[in-house]
């Protein structure tokens, strides 16, 4: 309980760090002004562009769950994934993440385990995709535009990444045959609880093992792609919208520094660390500080609320009726 408290009241630290280094000499009478001459038929769009990439988001965990059991319908996928993003959107400790992986077993049928081994796929995905980005548009920035730590800290992301994806394409298969190898053994089979944590395990392992299917990890890839270029484009329309001056890389370097830095510690919905290394990615492609402020938050606006609004009214909702269970299912 202390660790949890200590690790909220960091988060919660780091994220007023950023928020007084985002107000710092701000011109918030250029922020207001540019916000008043926002254009509404363009941030209209970039809500849809966001509700848009969801829904692909959305797709591609059911492609994920689908491999595993053909009788789960796109349907029953949509409640999870929304309420989960409103839960990370509002609640600390990734606490959607943890809801989609345990709290809608019972409607989806789906082991835990195999929920997790999808959750550890997205992450894998999206960190290629944002990184690819990442350097891209590095290679147009001037040198000390970005804070060296930030560098540093994303050359070793990248690095953690690209070794995820081959421990992902390599070492499934020989983890299964242990796995079943230890099961097998006659001392194992006697203990029940111990059967049941391996083949917990198993599950995980099966299902980190998607990926190593060429044509279903081009799938799961080339959605991944789609999405992030949807979200890219919200940045592009907000950008439209407030007339902010920057080069046309700009917005899609913001979305990689935006997004990225919310893997530090912050408060829930990533106040301050979002908004403050978005700013610095459209800064470091020419747009002047008050610019890239109300573009970054605006942009928080955008991707933060639609989700939050439409996850808390399905949590709300009814619950769907549970989908009969399948043939294999782990707890």
């Amino acid at each position: 309980m202390r660790r949890r408290s200590l690790l909220l009241a960091t988060g919660f630290a780091v994220a007023a760090i950023f928020v007084a280094l985002v107000a710092r000499r701000m011109d918030w009478a250029a922020v207001a002004a540019a916000w008043r001459a926002a254009s509404g038929w363009h941030v209209a769009l970039a809500v849809a562009l966001l509700l848009a990439g969801l829904a692909v988001r959305t797709v591609r965990w059911w492609w994920m769950l689908r491999a595993l059991d053909r009788t789960i319908p796109l349907a029953a996928c949509v409640r999870p994934f929304a309420v989960s993003l409103a839960l990370n959107n509002t609640l600390p400790f990734r606490a959607g993440d943890v809801a989609r992986a345990v709290g809608f077993r019972g409607a989806l049928r789906t082991g835990a385990s195999r929920l997790v081994g999808t959750l550890v796929i997205e992450r894998a995905l999206d960190a290629f995709v944002l990184l690819a980005l990442f350097f891209a548009g590095l290679r147009g920035v001037a040198t000390g535009a970005l804070p060296d730590a930030f560098v540093r800290a994303g050359t070793v992301l990248g690095g953690a990444a690209l070794a995820a994806i081959l421990v992902l394409l390599v070492l499934p298969r020989p983890v299964l045959r242990l796995v079943d190898r230890i099961a097998a053994h006659p001392r194992v089979a006697s203990h029940a609880l111990l059967v049941r944590a391996l083949g917990a395990g198993r599950a995980l392992v099966e299902t980190l093992a998607l990926v190593q299917s060429p044509l279903r990890a081009l799938q799961l890839l080339g959605l991944s792609v789609l999405a992030w270029t949807l979200e890219g484009l919200v940045f592009v329309a907000v950008a439209v919208a407030l007339a902010t001056p920057v080069a046309p890389a700009g917005p899609w370097f913001a979305l990689a520094t935006g997004t990225l830095a919310t893997l530090l510690p912050s408060s829930p919905g990533y106040v301050g660390t979002f908004d403050f290394f978005a700013m610095t990615g459209l800064t470091a492609y020419g747009a002047p500080r008050a610019a890239a402020a109300a573009h970054a938050l605006l942009v928080h606006v955008v991707v933060w609320l639609p989700p939050t609004v439409v996850g808390g009214l399905l949590a709300l909702a009814p619950s769907l009726p549970v989908r009969p269970r399948a043939a294999g299912d782990v707890a």
